[in-house]
């Protein structure tokens, strides 16, 4: 019996030995003389470097536990292509210029009420000729915003010396460019005032206040073209007492638009198609001024009874 258990014991010392995890943990620790808590450190060293480990997809690991990757792979970053660049940067500068549009436009629409919504400057309006006055075949203005007395008179001169349709009547209306408002340039035709200014004349202050505004200076086509002038008043009684008072000075005041040399001194009564005239002649009896009131608000000068005749004529008869 016992060479049988000593059979069996050497059998068993001679046989391959089972391997089990506590033979294996008491063989480690006798070859590496360590204590249990370094086998439970090289363990745990052994199951972190298994799970740790990164796999391709970042997962599982083999055991079944989560796999945590100490260091991920870095993201990929996507560049855009140049037809998306150029996209964005039109896109951008589309906003760009309609911003600037919009800013325009405003500022455009704001000017533009802004000017529209100034208080007009209070200016006489040009008015083209005196249709008022008279029926005229011709209107023509005379600039005479930086004109003297005789380069007025020179301009004037030359239409008169110019040919005229026979028996026709020109109208020519002296005006001035003035600065307005806004800035713009505005044209108006002379009042009677500023004309007889413009002429350096020395009609008597009395005269000058009982004119009216409007006047009317123009040519009759004849051979020998003829100029004639026109007033307003209304106020007969003192415009006749200063037209009667001028005399002594009308020849040289406004002869030179008549084409008229200095002459008489006298001026003498006539009577003109009903209408008394005051006439001037010279020593050989030839008219060189006359003047008369066509009607109680209408004073005509010229230098031809003729012409003052046809010139009523022309008048525009108010009531």
């Amino acid at each position: 019996m016992e060479n049988g258990e000593e059979k069996i014991s050497s059998q068993n010392q001679g046989g391959p030995r089972i391997r089990t995890y506590e033979r294996d943990v008491e063989e480690f620790m006798k070859k590496e003389q360590g204590t249990a808590a370094k086998f439970a450190l090289a363990e745990q060293s052994r199951r972190i470097a298994m799970v740790g480990t990164p796999t391709p997809d970042g997962s599982v690991g083999a055991s079944g536990e989560r796999v945590v990757t100490k260091n991920p792979p870095p993201r990929r970053i996507s560049y855009p292509s140049p037809e998306t660049v150029q996209q964005i940067a039109g896109a951008r500068s589309l906003v760009v210029w309609s911003i600037l549009f919009l800013f325009l436009a405003g500022a455009i629409g704001i000017g533009y009420w802004y000017v529209s919504n100034l208080e007009p400057r209070e200016m006489v309006p040009v008015r083209v000729g005196t249709a008022k006055i008279i029926l005229s075949d011709k209107e023509k203005t005379l600039d005479a915003t930086r004109l003297a007395r005789d380069t007025f008179i020179s301009t004037f001169a030359r239409e008169r010396e110019a040919a005229q349709a026979l028996s026709s009547f020109t109208i020519f209306t002296p005006t001035k460019n003035e600065q307005g408002a806004a800035g713009e340039t505005a044209t108006r035709m002379l009042t009677t005032s500023e004309f007889l200014s413009l002429l350096n004349t020395s009609a008597p202050g009395e005269l000058a206040r009982a004119l009216a505004p409007e006047f009317t200076l123009g040519i009759r086509g004849l051979p020998t073209n003829r100029a004639f002038l026109i007033f307003k008043t209304n106020y007969f009684q003192t415009a006749l007492a200063g037209m009667l008072k001028w005399e002594k000075t009308m020849l040289n005041d406004i002869g030179p638009l008549f084409g008229t040399a200095i002459g008489g001194t006298i001026f003498t009564d006539r009577t003109v198609n009903n209408r008394d005239v005051r006439e001037l002649l010279d020593e050989n009896g030839k008219s060189l001024l006359l003047y008369g009131f066509a009607d109680k608000k209408t004073i005509i000068i010229t230098d031809d009874v003729d012409t003052f005749e046809k010139t009523m004529e022309k008048l525009v008869r108010t009531k």
